[in-house]
């Protein structure tokens, strides 16, 4: 009897699952710290020796941790100084209420080869043991990524609570097909005029022409870039210009974006815009311009805003003026999105999503990484006698969200046209009709 005992006991040991670790970091990966619960462990407990009668054995088994993996960009860990310690501390914090998780934080590119979305379909089948669970992305890459199943919608992951204090355009941002792809909490790109208020004292006009009209004042843009290009685009929209045909191909109509082009071609010949403007290709470069008090006015971003003017009070901001009445500003963003299937790990996505979405922690967040809040709760924590804030609100409420329509084509074709009638090689008509027929091609 006493071997039969022996026997079951060591049979017993033999078969109880080994404590798995979570799989290192990728070697391309920056990884932050680590936020480990408590070993799990296993306990035997024998029939006690004083009782004469055979007992089994009694054995706990304590779940093994599993690795929760989460993915953020680098652009953000860079974007302030405090903002990446703000953002690794609140996710310990949301951590703690899941002691059965492993969570590891990683650094990842958000766009190009190296980018978080190429690492999402080159791991998935190669490597899924080293692949998040739950990741930051643009909300301009939610298409692609739900296009490729790499996400999970969070219509019933999330309370509906949640989306109802978000700003409009933030939830245009995620919805597809009547499913919301990711949970937007910072709202990028909310286009402005930024002005030197001991020389503008007044408020400047709403129309474009009116506001080009005045030759004591003038205005720094980047021609040459990206942002110039959308400059150019909102003119257009503004005119009445369309980004699709009849047929839903992407287009751009000849008569609206010839009157936006000659706009911004008489600006320039009366030097109201600012003639280094051609030569410039980011907002760094046309604000750098302006502080040195080369330009009046220079066109901005709310982000960039908050960058460089936080605390200064000389510098004064307005809408942009539009072809017949002041421009509707747009805004991108960035959102979490869960790409775990597992429900237990799914469950864990919403809960620190709805953690890090808290009216405020994302408020304190986004005021120290110089972003704007997607819901209102969180502005309205910021300082309210900040005129800045006030302005932000209301522009907020005002904007929509950029337009996949706007796609690499159009944008590039616009910026060709900017740029030509700004560095003065051509005219309004042929710079138009040059974009047109680049789009037909």
């Amino acid at each position: 009897m006493r071997r039969s005992l022996i026997w079951l006991f060591i049979s017993l040991l033999s078969i109880l699952p080994a404590c798995n670790t979570a799989p290192g970091a990728n070697g391309e990966t920056a990884a932050l710290p680590t936020i480990t619960p408590t070993t799990p462990t296993i306990t035997i407990t024998p029939p006690p020796a004083t009782t004469p009668q055979i007992s089994t054995a009694v054995i706990t088994v304590t779940q093994p941790v599993q690795p929760f993996i989460i993915w953020i960009p680098a652009d953000l860990a860079t974007r302030a100084d405090d903002s990446p310690a703000l953002l690794t501390e609140q996710l310990a914090q949301a951590a703690a209420a899941h002691p059965e998780l492993q969570i590891r934080i990683e650094q990842k590119a958000i766009s190009g080869q190296g980018g978080v979305l190429s690492y999402l379909r080159a791991g998935r089948n190669v490597a899924p043991g080293i692949m998040p669970d739950l990741i930051i992305l643009r909300t301009d890459q939610l298409t692609s990524a739900a296009s490729d199943a790499l996400i999970h919608p969070v219509n019933t992951l999330l309370d509906p609570l949640l989306f109802e204090d978000l700003y409009p355009a933030a939830n245009q941002l995620v919805q597809q097909d009547n499913r919301t792809w990711g949970y937007p909490f910072a709202l990028t790109g909310l286009s402005h005029l930024a002005y030197n208020n001991a020389l503008i004292t007044t408020t400047l006009p709403a129309t474009w022409e009116t506001f080009t009209a005045v030759s004591t004042r003038n205005l720094v843009f980047p021609a040459a870039g990206r942002d110039g290009a959308l400059l150019g685009l909102r003119l257009y929209l503004s005119a009445g210009g369309m980004l699709v045909n009849e047929a839903g191909q992407p287009d751009l109509q000849l008569e609206p974006l010839t009157q936006a082009l000659e706009q911004l071609s008489a600006a320039r010949q009366n030097e109201f815009i600012l003639p280094q403007s051609s030569t410039l290709t980011t907002l760094r470069e046309s604000w750098q311009i302006f502080q040195n008090g080369a330009a009046v006015m220079v066109v901005t971003t709310a982000d960039q805003f908050l960058q460089n003017q936080a605390n200064e009070t000389s510098v004064g901001f307005a809408p942009v003026p539009g072809i017949i009445g002041r421009i509707t500003p747009f805004v991108s963003g960035w959102a979490w999105s869960i790409t775990t299937s597992d429900p237990v790990k799914q469950t864990a996505a919403a809960d620190i999503i709805t953690f890090m979405s808290s009216e405020a922690n994302l408020s304190a967040w986004a005021y120290q990484a110089h972003l704007l809040p997607s819901r209102r709760a969180a502005m309205q924590l910021w300082p309210q006698e900040n005129a800045y804030t006030r302005f932000a609100q209301r522009e907020l409420e005002l904007a929509l969200a950029f337009p996949g329509a706007a796609n690499s084509a159009i944008i590039n074709a616009m910026g060709n046209a900017v740029f030509d009638v700004v560095s003065l090689t051509k005219s309004a008509q042929v710079a138009a009709e040059e974009a047109v027929a680049a789009l037909q091609q």
